[in-house]
């Protein structure tokens, strides 16, 4: 149905004074400088809501004999676009009257360009208090979206926002706050909880990503793969309750009771449990993650497999078939340097063979094993319970077979990561850096480094030094710096630099005074100094992750925990591997589950996807991870 903006009649008035003409004599001047409106359904939906509430300025089109006066649009080429909008809606007749107002031709631009940029838009913080006035007076959440051609979710989403924390509002208000990060305060309700997380944030790690992370690390998100073997229904059912994400895209529900949603999968796993104790194995241990640290408490006994039956071959044949076509595929998208389309094609290799190994794994011959050791464990696999047999626990397997490494068989190889020696660089380049920092502030360490040195020195008919005491310490910082773009920002590079301008204030300008200076110094001072030079010295860097790790010992020595020193970025690490190692970086921080939406992703996705479930996590790749002393 038809409406008209107003029924008052046309009549002519002198400039300045508005008249009613038909929306068909109106045209948009060549003149007008908003040639392209952007944006109109929400302005549409208002005016049929509302009415014209300015009006168009228009100049007099030349008159051609016989025809209708015509108007050309001079100002308010967003409403005229707007108002063509409900025409073809269906909502306005061509002929609805328009308040307009003719200008004279030559005052046209300077009134268009005037309106157009004279106009500041309102900050949004306004438009939220505005809508939540309209709800106190009455108005519900449809009707607000009906007048301003909006979704019900944007009026939501707003009407949340305006109810953050005033003193975080506030901050959004003067500007001093992004919309991102009031966005992320507003998925939850609770002020204070709001007021605890910003203010427990500095500065700089105020990234909406992180915010939403704290604010809901104490509830469990929906597609949680605890949540999917429990069954969402099921845990409403016992009394759990849900909040919705209003921000998600997705909708997104988390589970407020984490503690009933843990009761509830360890009862669902403990039953499981029971029925594998029914096997006889000698052991079934429980996890609801089976993790990389969880593994490594047990390692795979030798397996026997039963002869394959004619439905398995039916099944593995055509799964075998389609693994090949997609290796040649892998193979031509490499040649091509398509490295989306390479790593969407790893992904679905990747699918296939765990396919392939769960169908093997049917054929297990659980009754080859010695069950008097041999175990299972019980855990989950993307929201599937599932049961890994034929197990033993490596504690058992070291103590009864002392000289194998690690309680494995002594003939296993044992597996290194795969690390180009570009990023192997990079790596141990942060490792380098974090050791140096240590160095600093731990004497006997140092000290025992240094001597160890100056012994290889006396004892090394080779060394090569040229200090007049045959010690020779070369500043590593700048070999550091070539490997490693991103080293010059650490925490560990500043905590040096840090510690060399202390130095350079208290050492004589003359460098030919030093000796003189440091005989005049306290021990504790020329020791300082030692262990400064010594750390500075220090290099780790290697370009292979399965070369000789020569200073294992003195990270070992330092308790070195490269978490504390570096974190995951796109640019420390994420851009520069490829998505199946953000997939098992992410699978073994949060789950299966999250690492496989990545599969689908482009890279720059996956990168972003990556680092909001690896922040904060302490998650490091292999090569700076803590290296086990070797025993004896």
């Amino acid at each position: 149905m038809t409406h008209s903006t107003s029924n008052r009649s046309n009549t002519t008035t002198p400039e300045s004074a508005s008249i009613y003409v038909p929306l068909s004599s109106l045209f948009v001047s060549p003149g007008n400088v908003r040639q392209k409106p952007t944006r109109v359904e929400e302005l549409a939906a208002m005016i049929d809501a509302q009415g014209l509430l300015n009006p168009l300025y228009v100049t007099l089109a030349p008159a051609k004999k016989g025809s209708p006066q015509r108007y050309a649009v001079e100002a308010g080429g967003r409403r005229f676009a707007a108002m063509n909008l409900l025409i073809v809606q269906g909502k306005l007749g061509f002929e609805a009257p328009v308040e307009v107002r003719v200008i004279e031709p030559e005052k046209a631009f300077e009134i268009s360009l005037t309106e157009n940029v004279s106009q500041e838009p309102m900050h949004p913080a306004d438009a939220f208090v505005a809508y939540q006035s309209m709800v106190t007076q009455g108005l519900t959440v449809e009707a607000i979206a009906s007048k301003f051609g909006v979704k019900v979710i944007q009026v939501l989403r707003r009407l949340r926002m305006a109810n953050v924390a005033p003193e975080l509002f506030q901050l959004y208000r003067n500007d001093a706050m992004t919309l991102d990060q009031i966005m992320a305060l507003a998925t939850v309700d609770d002020h204070e909880r709001q007021l605890s997380v910003w203010n427990s944030l500095s500065p700089h790690n105020r990234q909406s990503h992180t915010i939403k992370r704290r604010l809901t690390e104490d509830e469990i998100a929906d597609t949680d793969v605890r949540v999917q073997a429990i069954g969402l229904e099921n845990y409403l059912a016992a009394g759990g309750s849900v909040r919705t994400d209003l921000f998600s895209e997705e909708g997104t529900q988390y589970l407020t009771d984490p503690a009933l949603v843990d009761l509830m999968l360890g009862e669902k796993l403990e039953a499981m449990a029971a029925v594998v104790r029914g096997e006889g194995w000698a052991w079934v241990d429980v996890f609801s993650d089976y993790g990389f640290t969880e593994r490594q408490q047990h390692s795979r006994l030798e397996r026997s497999y039963l002869p394959e039956y004619k439905e398995m071959t039916s099944a593995r044949i055509p799964l075998e078939n389609k693994y090949h076509e997609l290796e040649a595929e892998h193979e031509k998208a490499i040649d091509a340097e398509d490295w989306d389309e390479s790593d969407k094609l790893t992904g679905q290799m990747e699918d296939i063979e765990a396919r392939l190994a769960a169908l093997k794994e049917t054929l297990l011959d659980v009754n080859a094993f010695d069950k008097t050791i041999a175990g299972a464990v019980v855990t989950m696999d993307d929201g599937d319970l599932v049961v890994h047999r034929g197990l033993e626990r490596r504690a058992v397997r070291k103590a009864s077979h002392p000289d194998s490494e690690d309680g494995a068989s002594p003939t296993a190889a044992k597996s290194r990561p795969d690390v180009p020696e570009k990023l192997m660089l990079n790596l141990s380049s942060h490792r380098t850096a974090a050791i140096q920092a240590l160095m600093l502030g731990n004497q006997p360490v140092t000290l025992a480094a240094l001597a160890c040195r100056m012994a290889i020195s006396i004892y090394n008919r080779y060394d090569s030094s040229n200090s007049p005491l045959k010690v020779s310490l070369t500043q590593s910082r700048s070999t550091l710096e070539k490997h490693s773009t991103t080293l010059a920002t650490s925490r560990a590079a500043a905590m040096l630099d840090k510690e060399s301008k202390s130095w350079l204030r208290r050492l004589p300008q003359d460098t030919t005074t030093w000796f003189d200076w440091l005989l005049e110094q306290p021990q504790e001072v020329v020791l300082s100094l030692i262990v400064f030079a010594t750390a500075n010295s220090a290099e780790a860097v290697q370009g292979r992750a399965d070369g000789s790790d020569h200073a294992a010992s003195i990270a070992r020595a330092l308790s070195l925990d490269m978490a504390d020193w570096w974190e995951p970025t796109a640019e420390s690490y994420l851009d520069l591997v490829p998505k199946t190692k953000l997939v098992e970086a992410v699978t073994e921080t949060a789950g299966a589950e999250v690492a496989a939406a990545m599969l689908k992703m482009k890279k720059e996705g996956a990168v972003a996807h990556a680092q909001q479930h690896l922040q904060g996590r302490r998650w490091l790749p292999a090569p700076l991870r803590a290296v086990e002393a070797v025993s004896a």
